[in-house]
């Protein structure tokens, strides 16, 4: 006898977010669940985070599926203020000074694992551009 494996289907916050609007204004989960094609104890745990997901949507891309925490926001944060003070003063700025900037400030934080690696610094444009409306 074998098992039938079911399809994951993620939603992005968005839809997420959407779901749980609708619960709050009246739809059962039960509801919900057979409408959004979404196991019901999925639907308790949206229920169970929503400020979390509510939170993240005000802060993310609207395309993001999964709540994923930066590990070095405080370095990303003075990064930006340092590139945003630079960027209005018409100072040309590539990725080595942005990747040496954000090591001068890990530092500072005592963040001995931080590495400003081209991962790093593609991920930080990446969230730069959802979250601010710009590029690099």
């Amino acid at each position: 006898m074998s098992a039938v494996k079911r399809k994951l289907k993620t939603k992005t916050l968005v839809k997420k977010c959407e779901i749980i609007r609708k619960i709050e204004n009246g739809v059962s989960n039960k509801e919900a669940s057979d409408k959004f094609d979404v196991p019901k104890n999925t639907i308790s745990t949206w229920m169970k985070n929503k400020q979390k997901l509510f939170e993240a949507l005000e802060e993310v891309s609207s395309s993001s599926k999964k709540l994923r925490g930066c590990d070095y926001g405080e370095v990303d944060k003075a990064v930006l203020k340092w590139f945003s003070l630079q960027r209005s003063q018409n100072v040309p700025i590539d990725g080595p000074m942005l990747k040496e900037k954000a090591l001068q400030f890990a530092e500072k934080f005592n963040l001995t694992a931080f590495k400003a690696s081209d991962g790093w610094l593609d991920k930080w444009k990446k969230r730069l551009e959802s979250t601010q409306g710009f590029t690099v």
